[in-house]
């Protein structure tokens, strides 16, 4: 053994694993868009690479723009902006049976697709069985809503110390699917929605049954998403039925959803909580559509209205679109 070098040996480690296998790393790696510091063979030390860097800021300020322009759409003064005639009171009856809910589930289907099916186009009735689904499904659930609280209202259990945990229980249990069922209902109009944006199904922009049924999916969507408490789904809906329904700003359910959405996002970003500049434009947008919707159903002399405008006049912020109109009593 004299004159024979001893080589020691030491145990196999994670090491020498980790060599083996970084060429099939370096692949998924370079697939997925990181490269591997230079000069480290045996780490496991990775970083992105430019372009992947460049991509991923791109797609955070796109995020921020969009949400950003989502405040600004409603913004706008043609938005807003109320008609200085009042509406007739069979317009204003149509309004209200337009947005009617869960009256319209169960009558504004029959009335309004009964003699207006496109049986030649097969993505207009794929869509159309999707909507009869979810009417199917809604009228359900409105059913299942009046069984609840005529449970919750009978007061004749025999074990009167046991009815409120019982009552309790079925409360708590029924709040979770009522969000559930909510949150479906409006996947599935929003389901609708998709198929008709496709184009395949033919144009929306028109007049027609194709215009009637997105709009009507767009409403109950609405609808849904805000009791589902999806405020930002709903503002984006919203937005889309003022681009088709250019009358929109007359309608009180349109500004009353409106000043729904906006008032929980603007409790969401004073819990986080977030920028102080957009609380302001959130509470100036939730206060104007606010008014709006008073002055629409209510009339501006009313007393709802004057009352309202008085508090939001008191507690309007910095960037409160009230702060220009000091002695104004319409916004």
């Amino acid at each position: 053994m004299e004159g024979k070098a001893i080589v020691p040996r030491f145990p196999r480690s994670g090491r020498r694993r980790r060599a083996l296998t970084m060429g099939s790393s370096a692949i998924q790696a370079s697939q997925i868009g990181l490269v591997r510091r230079p000069g480290v063979l045996t780490g496991s030390i990775w970083k992105p690479g430019i372009l992947p860097v460049i991509l991923l800021a791109l797609c955070s300020t796109t995020l921020r723009a969009e949400k950003l322009n989502g405040l600004d759409f409603f913004e706008l003064e043609r938005i807003y902006s109320l008609p200085d005639a009042n509406l007739s009171t069979e317009r204003s009856r149509e309004i209200e049976e337009m947005w009617a809910y869960p009256e319209n589930v169960r009558r504004r289907f029959d009335t309004t697709f009964s003699l207006e099916r496109d049986d030649r186009n097969a993505y207009f009735r794929r869509a159309l069985s999707i909507y009869e689904k979810a009417l199917k499904e809604d009228s359900q659930f409105i059913q299942r809503q009046k069984e609840v609280r005529r449970l919750l209202k009978d007061n004749d259990d025999p074990q009167a110390f046991e009815a409120k945990p019982k009552r309790d229980a079925i409360r708590n249990s029924f709040s979770y699917e009522r969000l559930k069922t909510h949150l479906n209902l409006a996947q599935q109009y929003d389901a609708v929605l998709q198929l008709l944006d496709s184009g395949k199904a033919g144009s929306v922009e028109g007049a027609g049954n194709r215009q009637e049924l997105y709009l009507e999916s767009l409403r109950l969507s609405v609808i849904h998403f805000v009791a589902a408490r999806k405020y930002e789904e709903s503002l984006w809906r919203l937005r889309r039925y003022f681009q088709l329904q250019p009358n929109a700003a007359q309608e009180w359910p349109f500004q009353y959803y409106t000043a729904i959405t906006f008032s929980h996002l603007l409790d969401r970003a004073r819990n986080r909580p977030e920028p102080v500049e957009k609380q302001w434009r959130l509470q100036s947008l939730r206060d104007r559509y606010i008014l709006n919707y008073l002055r629409l159903r209510y009339g501006e002399d009313s007393y709802r209205y004057k009352t309202m405008y008085e508090k939001l006049r008191r507690e309007a912020g910095p960037m409160h679109f009230l702060k220009d109109e000091p002695g104004s009593t319409r916004p």
